[in-house]
């Protein structure tokens, strides 16, 4: 198992470059409760702030390419599909290029994200082995599985959604401000995840991309493909292979 480095560890625990040295810093040195890059929903059960982004699996290629050099299908199985882009400048692109590098990965299918979720599982519960034991060997350790990654449930999804627009900032948002599609603009596509002093704040939770649940084929939220109204949190999109309009965002359980 190679080391963990701290740029590793940025990149992997939070769920923006922006967010995740703060976070990261803060719960290493046990000032603060939240896992990296999430806000809180209820005891023991957080949400990330942004749907995962480029760079995060990004990462998740390359620690799977760096890890298992001699299982490439590992790798090469967790790759997106950018064919799910019609614009050729995107398919060669929007995965890869710095420009794009804080935009919610497509392209991606319901199993490779829960793969994602285990090992953002595995890789988080080593970190917090570590910071009890720096000497432990994680190769020959039993790792304590004190947080848990996944999809959310459709009811956590609108609990998460109901939290997130009955802030003062959820309640001004006005149409403009979602990015759905328009009736004079079908051309749009996902958007950055945008730092903002709000601590209650799930970006785009309506619109941007819609984001999976832990039933399989069931999306919610919407996308720049949806209009407002099928947006709308009370709405299912509905899927079953993978899309330029589909993401997701992961919760977290800490395990007491």
């Amino acid at each position: 198992m190679k080391a963990i480095t701290t740029l590793l560890l940025l990149l992997m625990l939070g769920n923006n470059a922006y967010s995740a040295s703060k976070h990261d810093s803060e719960w290493a040195n046990k000032k603060s409760k939240t896992p990296p890059g999430t806000i809180m929903v209820s005891p023991n059960f957080y949400a990330d702030r942004c749907e995962i982004s480029n760079i995060n699996w990004l990462e998740y290629l390359y620690w799977l390419r760096q890890n298992n050099p001699k299982k490439t299908t590992l790798y090469t199985n967790a790759l997106p599909d950018t064919t799910v882009w019609k614009n050729e400048a995107y398919q060669n692109n929007y995965l890869r290029s710095v420009t794009y590098q804080n935009y919610p990965v497509v392209g991606v299918s319901y199993e490779q994200v829960i793969a994602y979720c285990k090992w953002r599982s595995d890789r988080v519960n080593e970190m917090l082995l570590i910071k009890d034991n720096k000497k432990a060997d994680l190769a020959n350790s039993v790792i304590p599985q004190k947080v848990t990654y996944r999809l959310p449930t459709e009811t956590e999804w609108m609990q998460i959604a109901t939290l997130s627009l009955n802030t003062k900032k959820g309640k001004q948002q006005l149409e403009a401000t979602f990015n759905v599609k328009k009736e004079k603009n079908n051309d749009l596509k996902a958007t950055k995840a945008v730092q903002t002093k709000n601590k209650i704040s799930y970006h785009h939770i309506i619109g941007n991309v819609a984001e999976m649940t832990a039933q399989k084929g069931v999306a919610k939220g919407g996308s720049w493909q949806h209009t407002l109204i099928e947006s709308d949190i009370t709405k299912v999109q509905k899927y079953e292979n993978v899309s330029a309009w589909l993401g997701f965002r992961c919760v977290c359980v800490v395990n007491e």
